[in-house]
């Protein structure tokens, strides 16, 4: 039961996050513009440097951030649903071979799968973009979401794995 609990937890948040990349999609590019136009701002003020320079690593930046969140959740929502479907998954080192290849597949799945599913949903934010006044669909956008969801991704992944090793694991009621 508790496993369902946490399923529908990380869910939830990605719906949260997916829904927040959704808004600042179809947000009209002036809007977008005010809207990071602050936070360049700061960094250009913190950096010493012209604002110009700054708007495209700020922008640039928002744009791997956002994705990274969405893909440390996706890991969480995927690796949930996988031990609430099918059992607690072992991401230890096994003892002999069959199991080694089925843990390395398992630990395929958790980590593919939701940069696939970010991978995607980067595609068709950039896809929805085309129909925003003042937007356009950038492949290079596209790229940069994918490399966000795949670092949220690993980054989820590797404190997993700590988290399980040092078992750190909160008590079950």
């Amino acid at each position: 039961m508790y496993q369902k609990y946490k399923l529908q937890i990380h869910t939830g948040i990605t719906i949260l996050i997916m829904a927040f990349i959704f808004y600042q999609s179809a947000l009209p590019a002036v809007l977008s513009s005010e809207m990071s136009g602050h936070l360049e701002r700061i960094v250009a003020w913190i950096l010493g440097k012209p604002s110009e320079s700054v708007t495209f690593a700020v922008r640039k930046a928002a744009h791997v951030t956002e994705f990274a969140a969405l893909g440390m959740s996706l890991f969480y929502t995927v690796r949930d649903y996988l031990e609430w479907k099918c059992g607690r998954i072992n991401v230890s080192v096994p003892q002999n071979r069959l199991t080694s290849q089925s843990a390395a597949s398992d630990r395929m799945h958790r980590i593919v799968l939701p940069w696939v599913i970010g991978t995607l949903y980067a595609v068709s934010d950039e896809i929805h973009q085309l129909f925003v006044e003042g937007r356009s669909c950038e492949v290079r956008d596209m790229l940069l979401d994918s490399v966000g969801v795949a670092a949220g991704v690993l980054l989820a992944n590797w404190l997993d794995r700590y988290r399980r090793r040092h078992k750190c694991e909160r008590p079950r009621r």
